[in-house]
C-alpha cells in the first residue's frame, strides 16, 4: 500500500531586483510504509507559481524526512518559462523549542542547471491547511492524489483569471 500525502507551501523568493511571491502543490509518495519508514524518502509531483521564473510549470522532486539529524528536506525541479531547468531546494529543521515554526517554515533557495543561485526565500505552510494535509494522509496514494488533483485544478484555474 502506499504512503502519500498533500502539501502546499507559500513563500517569496527575492533575487536581486524584487521579492516575488510563489507556492507550490505537490504530492509526496512513497512505496509503502516499510519503505518509508526505513529512509523517510518519497517521490513527489506537482505544481509551482513561481514568476518571473514559471507562472505555473510541473515540478517533480524529493522530500526525505529525518529523525537523526530531524530534518525535511525539498528538492523541486522544473522547467522555467525560458525553458531552463531550475531547482528549488530548502529543508525544514524540526525542533522541540519551536515545533510550529520549526515544521511550517521552509527557507529554499532557487538555482539553475548549473547550480547558480537565482534568488532565496522563506516559504510556509498555512495552519488553513492542515485539515486536507491530515486527510491526505489517510487515504495513502488515492487520497492523495485525488486532493492533489483538486489543488492543482484550482491552482491552475487562479493562474487563468
Amino acid at each position: 500500500m502506499r504512503v502519500g500525502f498533500v502539501e502546499t507551501m507559500r513563500g517569496t523568493l527575492r533575487d536581486t531586483a524584487a521579492e516575488h511571491p510563489v507556492e507550490f502543490t505537490l504530492r509526496a509518495e512513497a512505496a509503502g510504509w516499510r519503505a518509508f519508514l526505513r529512509d523517510g524518502a518519497t517521490r513527489t509531483r506537482g505544481v509551482v507559481r513561481a514568476a518571473p521564473w514559471a507562472a505555473c510549470a510541473a515540478c517533480e522532486g524529493t522530500l526525505v524526512m529525518s529523525l537523526r539529524p530531524a530534518r525535511i528536506a525539498y528538492t523541486l525541479t522544473f522547467t522555467a518559462d525560458d525553458g531552463r531547468l531550475l531547482t528549488l531546494a530548502g529543508q525544514k529543521d524540526p525542533s522541540p523549542r519551536s515545533p510550529l515554526g520549526s515544521m511550517t517554515t521552509l527557507p529554499m533557495t532557487l538555482t539553475d542547471a548549473d547550480g547558480a543561485t537565482l534568488a532565496r526565500g522563506t516559504f510556509s505552510f498555512d495552519l488553513k491547511d492542515l485539515g486536507p494535509f491530515a486527510l491526505s494522509w489517510l487515504g495513502g496514494g488515492r487520497a492523495a492524489r485525488a486532493l492533489e488533483r483538486s489543488r492543482v485544478a484550482a491552482l491552475r484555474r487562479a493562474y487563468e483569471r
